[in-house]
């Protein structure tokens, strides 16, 4: 089974915690951010990430078609949502 979770800005305390143990729990990790955010990423951050999904949080229709995107071709193409 290929376990996914998708965590909306994990550049927080217990974002990175969430990152760092879905990692070692064999998860796929797909972050959604801001580029001016990832941009300040740490390295061991972004290397946890399996994918990123860059949006601007204050464009509501820019966020929606971003997390529908992630619904429809990457959370759920041949997995099983956790």
């Amino acid at each position: 089974m290929n376990k996914k979770i998708m965590i909306l800005e994990p550049d927080t305390t217990a974002g990175e915690l969430l990152v760092s143990t879905a990692k070692k729990l064999n998860f796929e990790v797909v972050g959604v951010t801001q580029v001016d955010v990832y941009e300040t990423y740490s390295q061991e951050l972004r290397s946890n990430l399996s994918k990123v999904m860059l949006t601007q949080f204050t464009d509501l229709y820019k966020l929606v078609r971003i997390l529908l995107h992630l619904h429809q071709k990457i959370m759920f193409k041949s997995s099983k949502w956790i």
